[in-house]
């Protein structure tokens, strides 16, 4: 690759950023009651698989189709589990946000692809709402079973309350996720390919 789509030191801060992600979703997967620790999980393999991306060396490479297959069967589950949970409880939208998530990570493992621009920016635009969601504490918690308990918890539309940490990491991750795919993308007709895949 002649250029590459993230400068280093760009790249480096993401990488910072991402790794403590991981660490605040680690806390929650350690702690939580079972859901919440599904919901967690699939934020911290998200947080990871784009590290293993943007690392530059592309020591962490994961092959495209395990990335694929992987993101892939999480953003089904993830949806699947919110649709069931439309019938129970109030709607979970942490959980289709999650859907959301791993459907751009499922699509930044398969790009570059002739013929998923469409499906790029759809996702684009839904971390960007994601995100905005997260951040002004709009996205509720749902049902309460993905509710952080913490303190300094932040109080959604849904009555349920997200620790702040968890609410400032799911919105970086949204946007750094947002910013790949646009990258990805734009870099497809030159031939890039982002490093470690």
């Amino acid at each position: 690759m002649s250029e590459p789509l993230l400068p280093l030191w760009l790249r480096l801060v993401a990488i910072l950023a991402l790794a403590g992600i991981t660490v605040v979703h680690l806390r929650h997967v350690r702690r939580a009651a079972r859901a919440e620790r599904v919901w967690h999980t699939g934020h911290l393999v998200m947080a990871i698989g784009m590290v293993a991306m943007l690392v530059p060396s592309g020591a962490l490479a994961v092959p495209a189709v395990a990335g694929e297959v992987a993101f892939g069967v999480c953003a089904v589950g993830s949806a699947v589990l919110g649709a069931a949970r439309l019938r129970r409880y109030r709607p979970s939208l942490p959980w289709f946000a999650a859907a959301v998530g791993h459907a751009g990570m499922a699509c930044m493992f398969a790009l570059p692809r002739p013929g998923f621009e469409l499906i790029v920016w759809v996702l684009v635009l839904c971390c960007g709402l994601t995100a905005l969601g997260w951040a002004t504490g709009q996205l509720p918690a749902g049902d309460g079973t993905v509710a952080g308990t913490g303190g300094g918890a932040v109080t959604g539309s849904g009555g349920a309350a997200h620790p702040v940490a968890v609410r400032v990491s799911l919105a970086a991750m949204a946007l750094t996720m947002a910013y790949l795919l646009v990258a990805m993308q734009l870099a497809m007709p030159a031939g890039h390919t982002m490093p470690g895949m």
